[in-house]
């Protein structure tokens, strides 16, 4: 007896030979690309193809590992050196970046081992997007890596790359090498000369030796692969400069860390649903940004943004709808956690004849009930993620100063200014209009950062001085793509450290 599932997978089989035929009459002509297109969307429609082509497609290209290969190959590696890093609490912002940092130290030091990083995850009080001053309580026990990042991409990455350093899932992994136990704790200012705008490393390139020094005093005794020792590393947030590596490096370390892949579907979704409504003709599986799309807006004017006093709503607005305005764009994708904002900017948005949306007001709508109710299941802050998505592939970003997130999109967004490659912020290349192509002729690594350091300040006065344009127009920084709204003086440091 002939089962139901055999005669249901007949049944697909015949539909899609019968669509194929009419929808491509010469099919010997159809390349084996648009057969798997055929076949996808047959099984798993537009909407489903649509989405996981945005997930599988980076703005500025694929990871491209040669460079930190070539770092790797370079390295001086130190056998039975374990690096780990201390559970950072924040949203993705600090959490990438502290990551990133914390990868490249170990790096840096020649650890042979790195262990998966955890999180302290973050959850918000019920009104806390109301204003209310205790915005935030940390959770404890720490979270896992997977709740933001792809682990199996970020270990294969590295193991591809630079195979001279081992992942270890976890501490208790090592419950055989009592060696391990008790980590030595390291800050990564304590074996630093003085710092610029006291965050930043102002000679990296001696940070290795002065590393290795340490851990000789620290820990005497001989460590080894049988006899390990883990060294762990406080949240570095902003220390190292990325004018340190080379400009290749920096447009591609980043991507070593990618989104789980239910947020990037759910980012695909978000933007199919943006297509559909206002008919962008977006192309899901292209890089880059398109020119007459939607504008993308990062309005944080949640408690604790107002406890700690940082730009008001008002003017957050007024720099938006600004730039709205002289953009020409019609529709702002939102990205805010204060409701009570999010309705306000909406009206005053609607005097302007712009449209604003959010994530849960296109999924809201029929067709998109179990992406609605799977983004429902996720946290607050795994939910930014998928606004993080959006928000690169906009057409024009506008951020505030204070906020890391607002950073991370830009600056990420920078790379495709230069061309898939990396131009330094503060430059005369990093120029205030798209240049596509152009390297940095600024600060290079053998340059003021290199063999003799740089002076304390000396990088800072540097840029604040070519970026007094922008002090009338209260822009931190804009490249054509992004726009950061503040004081030029003010938020700076991100740009010279937070990697895209």
């Amino acid at each position: 007896m002939i089962s139901s599932r055999f005669l249901l997978r007949i049944s697909l089989v015949l539909t899609l030979g019968l669509f194929v035929i009419f929808q491509f009459p010469h099919t010997r002509e159809i390349p084996k690309a648009s057969y798997r297109k055929v076949y996808q969307t047959a099984v798993i429609g537009r909407k489903g193809v649509f989405a996981q082509a945005i997930a599988d497609t980076e703005i500025d290209g694929p990871f491209d590992g040669s460079s930190l290969k070539e770092l790797c190959q370079k390295t001086r590696w130190t056998p039975g050196l374990i690096f780990k890093c201390d559970p950072p609490t924040g949203g993705v912002g600090i959490v990438r970046n502290i990551y990133l940092n914390c990868l490249r130290f170990a790096i840096e030091a020649g650890a042979t081992s790195f262990i998966i990083p955890e999180m302290i995850a973050s959850r918000k009080l019920p009104d806390v997007a109301q204003g209310n001053k205790q915005t935030l309580l940390h959770a404890n026990p720490p979270q896992s890596f997977e709740r933001f990042f792809d682990l199996e991409h970020f270990t294969h990455s590295l193991s591809t790359t630079c195979p001279e350093m081992r992942t270890i899932p976890h501490q208790n992994e090592l419950w055989d090498k009592p060696s391990t136990a008790i980590p030595l704790q390291l800050d990564p200012f304590e074996l630093s000369d003085p710092n610029i705008g006291d965050v930043i490393l102002s000679s990296p390139e001696k940070w290795a030796e002065n590393f290795r020094d340490w851990l000789n005093k620290s820990h005497p005794k001989p460590y080894n692969e049988e006899k390990p020792v883990v060294v762990t590393i406080m949240n570095p947030l902003l220390q190292l400069p990325l004018e340190y590596d080379e400009p290749q490096f920096v447009a591609n370390f980043g991507k070593v860390l990618r989104f789980r892949e239910d947020v990037r579907r759910l980012a695909g979704t978000v933007i199919y649903a943006l297509n559909q409504r206002f008919g962008f003709g977006i192309h899901p599986d292209r890089g880059g940004v398109q020119e007459h799309g939607y504008y993308g807006a990062h309005l944080r004017t949640e408690g604790d943004a107002t406890s700690a006093n940082w730009t008001d709503y008002e003017d957050q607005a007024e720099s938006y709808l600004k730039a709205v305005k002289s953009s020409g764009l019609k529709v702002v994708y939102l990205t805010t956690g204060n409701d009570e904002d999010k309705i306000r900017f909406a009206k005053d948005a609607a005097n302007s004849s712009v449209t604003v949306v959010t994530k849960e007001d296109l999924l809201s709508t029929h067709g998109f009930e179990k992406e609605f109710a799977e983004m429902q299941n996720l946290g607050w802050e795994q939910k930014l993620l998928i606004d993080y998505q959006v928000l690169l592939r906009s057409s024009i970003f506008g951020g505030t100063h204070e906020s890391s997130f607002s950073w991370n999109i830009a600056m990420r967004r920078h790379v495709l200014v230069g061309d898939g490659s990396w131009i330094p912020i503060g430059n005369k290349t990093a120029s205030h209009e798209r240049s596509k192509g152009r390297r940095s002729e600024g600060i290079r690594r053998n340059d003021k950062i290199g063999k003799e350091g740089l002076e304390k300040g000396e990088l800072w006065k540097s840029i604040i001085s070519q970026h007094l344009q922008d002090k009338e127009e209260r822009q931190s920084f804009r490249d054509g793509l992004s726009t950061i709204f503040g004081p030029v003086s003010e938020g700076r440091v991100f740009g010279l450290a937070v990697w895209p």
